[in-house]
């Protein structure tokens, strides 16, 4: 169990190293390459991103999304067509987000989870989220809340502004307070 935490620990440590870098750490996310270790804009897929915030801010749904973007032709990086989860995974993502000040303020409102000073926010710059999920054992893997998230100013350039990225998290907020779930059967009675 100790070598389990150290880990974690150890692992933590380095996401945090290469947050305050401004480095990316995994596969480029849909509307992005990786240039030099550096992620660089693919205009076509960036105009898709553009859309799926357009389209969620004007009112439609995931699946409504996905269904446009592959009757458009798109498909992920891996060649699947999208769907309400990739649609999600993409509004979530703050990588897309410009570093401005509309996302300094949001993300101060979480304790521990800002990586960067105020004025590393240059309003050019994208933003960086690091270890927002995690692997429950036996189980697939779970959101973090933000407050456990590293938040970091990028490398590379974001396109999306901060004042929609934050518009597009309070209405899925709203959207997560609505959503049915299934009440759980009762089996002690």
């Amino acid at each position: 169990e100790y070598y389990s935490l150290n880990l974690s620990d150890e692992v933590k440590k380095g996401m945090t190293e290469k947050a305050q870098r401004g480095e990316y750490q995994s596969s480029p996310p849909f509307g992005y390459k990786m240039n030099n270790k550096k992620l660089e804009i693919l205009e076509d897929e960036a105009n898709a991103v553009k859309l799926v915030f357009e389209s969620f801010l004007d009112g439609q749904g995931l699946l409504q999304i996905a269904k446009k973007l592959n009757e458009l032709g798109y498909r992920t990086h891996r060649g699947n067509k999208f769907e309400n989860r990739t649609i999600e995974y993409i509004l979530e993502n703050p990588v897309y987000a410009i570093a401005d000040k509309d996302m300094y303020e949001y993300f101060s409102n979480f304790e521990g989870c800002l990586f960067a000073e105020e004025k590393d926010f240059d309003g050019i710059s994208g933003t960086i989220g690091y270890s927002k999920t995690i692997q429950v054992k036996g189980k697939r893997m779970r959101k973090r809340t933000i407050e456990d998230w590293i938040v970091a100013v990028g490398k590379h350039i974001g396109f999306i502004s901060g004042k929609e990225w934050v518009e597009v998290q309070e209405l899925m907020g709203m959207n997560e307070e609505k959503r049915y779930r299934r009440p759980r059967k009762n089996e002690s009675i």
